[in-house]
């Protein structure tokens, strides 16, 4: 096989690889989308029932009467 051939067999085939690591990136973010937006918000519900001003546990902690006050 002469040199100009093998490398533009290399060329293709370089590419050919290369497209199909992307694919297979894109595929690995699909896959682990769902479990990654799960973890997002779960972590946004317990801070917004944390929060020091508006939170859903310091409401509850409070008794009726204050919570009317503040």
């Amino acid at each position: 096989m002469s040199v100009p051939a093998r490398s533009a067999l290399m060329v293709a085939l370089g590419l050919y690889r290369l497209r199909s690591m992307q694919a297979r990136s894109v595929w690995t973010a699909m896959y682990f989308l769902p479990f990654e937006v799960s973890l997002v918000a779960a972590a946004l519900i317990w801070q917004w029932m944390y929060d020091p001003l508006y939170g859903v546990a310091l409401m509850a902690s409070l008794s009726p009467a204050s919570a009317r006050k503040a």
